[in-house]
């Protein structure tokens, strides 16, 4: 992937995506969603309702992890799921979660590229999303929330998903669509007072 050189003024902080502090995924208002092609003509859509997972941010960078479990994928179809979440397919049984582990964030222009790792039916490789900053909120409870939105498309074939390998009926190209809503946790706040107070944590 080729980046393009941008000036100052365009380059967004990473603060801007994630704030300092360590962040658990809410999964009540979080959704991983996916889009392929069937027979080569329509849009058809899923999620995963349980996903888990934190990411930990400082002034050098972001780390963190999402875990979805195989199982909780949902079409709309009872039939499809069962055959998605089968052999053929995730192979859920086998390979129960599709992680996703964060290595590093890049601003590029004015939003940003993150890197990482995506292990999906007992097969990893590297993958770069493009992720844009939904903004932050302090929610009924008094809680820091921050929005992050993430896209990016993948190959089944790479993870050794082959089943209808003309993509004929279900178009290999797989795109990734991911809504977080994360929660500072509250530990974070108290250590980072301690701190400045000089107060040993």
């Amino acid at each position: 992937m080729s980046m393009t050189a941008t000036t100052p003024s365009t380059v967004a902080p990473l603060g801007d995506l994630v704030p300092p502090g360590r962040w658990t995924i809410d999964p009540d208002h979080s959704t991983v969603g996916f889009v392929v092609r069937h027979l080569g003509i329509t849009k058809l859509r899923g999620r995963f309702s349980d996903v888990t997972g934190a990411i930990a941010a400082t002034d050098g960078g972001v780390t963190g992890n999402a875990t979805v479990v195989a199982n909780s994928l949902e079409t709309g179809n009872d039939a499809r799921d069962k055959h998605a979440k089968g052999p053929d397919f995730l192979g859920a049984e086998t390979h129960p979660h599709v992680v996703f582990t964060i290595s590093g964030v890049r601003p590029n222009s004015g939003d940003y590229i993150v890197d990482g790792t995506l292990e999906l039916h007992g097969t990893t490789h590297d993958v770069v999303f493009h992720a844009v900053s939904g903004g932050t909120a302090k929610d009924p409870y008094g809680h820091d929330r921050v929005g992050i939105e993430l896209t990016t498309r993948i190959l089944r074939s790479d993870y050794g998903i082959t089943f209808d390998p003309t993509g004929a009926l279900v178009s290999d190209a797989v795109n990734l669509e991911i809504d977080l809503s994360l929660v500072r946790q509250p530990e974070y706040l108290r250590n980072a007072e301690r701190r400045h107070q000089g107060i040993a944590s």
